[in-house]
């Protein structure tokens, strides 16, 4: 279990079955609405957003390159715990298995 966003632990070789991250991943996307339960992985979306980032002025010159959620056409955020609208169902079966394995330790 950690509270960090970065996924640092899977990139340290952690089995990313038994990584339970809570407060959200930095390499996913949710819905702003949020519309759905559902989130994505932001990696194959980089490289179009880099082509429409200006790094002098820290603007995207291309509106149409801002990320939009498939399901509903809406704005994408990073998917990281700001509030109550932050999706984190796809961060419960890791929650489960780490409640189960706690259930077994002895004290």
């Amino acid at each position: 279990m950690t509270s960090n966003v970065d996924a640092l632990f899977a990139r340290g070789g952690f089995a990313l079955d038994r990584i339970f991250s809570p407060q959200g991943d930095y390499g996913r996307y949710e819905c702003s609405t949020p519309c759905t339960p559902t989130t994505w992985y932001s990696r194959q979306l980089v490289g179009q957003r880099l082509a429409a980032y200006d790094p002098a002025t820290g603007a995207v010159t291309d509106p149409d390159a801002l990320p939009r959620f498939p399901n509903c056409g809406g704005e994408a955020e990073i998917n990281v715990r700001t509030g109550p609208q932050f999706v984190d169902s796809p961060y419960f079966p890791a929650g489960h298995r780490l409640k189960d394995w706690l259930g077994t330790a002895q004290a």
